[in-house]
Parts: C-alpha cells; sequence; structure tokens
C-alpha cells in the first residue's frame, strides 16, 4: 500500500505590500506542503503580480470575497496594524487559521477578541513576532547568558528607536507609506519600528521601573510615493529578486 501523501495547507494572503513580497510569497512557493491559494490586496496591480511571480492561483480586490469564496485553510494577515482586527474576526467566523504579522492589535481589546475568538472556534493562530522577537536564536542565547550570571547583575538597560525622514530615509528606498505608518488606524510609529528591540527587554526578567521618551526632530516624513513600489512589482520578473527591501 503506497504511503499517503499530507494535503498540502491552502493559503489566502491579504496585504500584497512589501512585507508579503520580502518575508512571505517567496518562500510559501517553495514549501512542499503549502500552496498559495489566493491573495488580496485594493491594488490590482499588486495582484496581478503575485499571480504572475509566485504563483498565486486567485487575486482578489475584496476580502470578504476572498474569505467566502476562495477554498483556503488559513489565511496570513500582512496588512497595515488598524486592519487586523476586522480581517481576523472574519477569518475566524469562516473557521480559517491565521497567521498576524506584528503587531496583533492596536488596543488591548481588540487582542482579546482575536484571541478568545481563535479559542472558543478551537482553531490556530500565529502572531508573527518579525525581528529581534524573543525566540530569534540570538535573543535566546543572551537570554541564557543573563540567566546564567554571565553578565551579573543587570541594573540598567536603554533602547532607542528611531524613524525615517527625508534627511536620513531608512533602508534606502523602503517605501513609509502615508496609510502604514503614519495613518492614526496603524497605530503609528510605536506600532513598528520600536516593536522588535523592545523584545529585548523579555530577556532581563520583571522591571522595577520603565521610562519612556519621544520626540519629533525633524518634521518630514520619508514617505516613498507607494506607485513606486507598484511599478517596481509589476515590472519584476524574477520572484527572487522582486523584493523591495534588502533582506
Amino acid at each position: 500500500m503506497a504511503p499517503q501523501t499530507q494535503p498540502k495547507v491552502k493559503l489566502g494572503v491579504v496585504g500584497c505590500g512589501v512585507v508579503a513580497t520580502a518575508y512571505y510569497l517567496p518562500y510559501i512557493m517553495r514549501m512542499a506542503n503549502a500552496e498559495l491559494t489566493a491573495v488580496c490586496d485594493l491594488v490590482k496591480a499588486r495582484t496581478d503580480a503575485c499571480v504572475r511571480l509566485f504563483g498565486a492561483k486567485a487575486a482578489y480586490q475584496d476580502y470578504d470575497a476572498m474569505i467566502d469564496n476562495a477554498d483556503i485553510d488559513a489565511v496570513l494577515i500582512l496588512t497595515t496594524p488598524g486592519t487586523h482586527v476586522r480581517f481576523a474576526r472574519k477569518a475566524i467566523d469562516a473557521g480559517k487559521h491565521l497567521l498576524i504579522q506584528k503587531p496583533m492589535a492596536t488596543t488591548m481589546a481588540d487582542a482579546r477578541k482575536i484571541a478568545d475568538g481563535v479559542r472558543k472556534a478551537g482553531l490556530k493562530a500565529i502572531i508573527e513576532p518579525s525581528s529581534n522577537s524573543p525566540l530569534d536564536p540570538d535573543i535566546a542565547h543572551l537570554r541564557d547568558l543573563v540567566r546564567k550570571g554571565v553578565l551579573g547583575d543587570i541594573l540598567w538597560f536603554t533602547l532607542g528607536a528611531t524613524g525615517p525622514t527625508t534627511y536620513g530615509p531608512s533602508l534606502g528606498s523602503n517605501p513609509y507609506g502615508q496609510a502604514a505608518f503614519y495613518a492614526k488606524d496603524s497605530g503609528g510609529f510605536l506600532f513598528d519600528l520600536p516593536y522588535a528591540p523592545a523584545n529585548i527587554v523579555s530577556v532581563l526578567g520583571p522591571c522595577s521601573s520603565v521610562m519612556a521618551q519621544a520626540q519629533l526632530k525633524v518634521t518630514d516624513h520619508a514617505i516613498v510615493p507607494e506607485e513606486k513600489y507598484d511599478d517596481f512589482l509589476s515590472n519584476a520578473i524574477d520572484p527572487d529578486k522582486a523584493n523591495y527591501w534588502d533582506v
């Protein structure tokens, strides 16, 4: 009797921006146990490119239509933070497993709605911590050093994060779009860049006190028009090079 092969997990991706094309789609297409069944984005040029480059079987501009009509097992939510709770709740109601890019939500109330919904529905959810997460080998090694006392008693710790400006655009041509990084419903800058280095605090154990400071030194944001990304993706030929970020 021939061994039975495990069916592929059918994935739907919402959000076909730089995060999707840098960190997810190139790897999904190489996974033997997964299939990129559907992609969804408001910008048709992006979904068309994802079909062409990464082998997505269907493209949608309407998220509800993808959830209602696509034959998918799980949804990857790679959109701006302010949309996460609505997209997650819709997927949960449809019985879909989840992967949500950080941050999970922009409020604790919304995060609890997602967590409670996943538990009640008996589904699985992965909250993607991105880089510098507590699961990274470097962070795990640092945690081990702290616990063994190799570094002595940690009495004080500081970290900082700075955002891009027209005088110093982070990551070169990285498109810091208005909607993704500066719109109110996205959570703003504090929900994006500081999120990663702040995870390092998890290795230090309970803190007796925390202080924070924010300052706006340069008011000119480094916003690259999103059309530049759309043109880049539309003209890309090699899926391995269809990466707007140098990662």
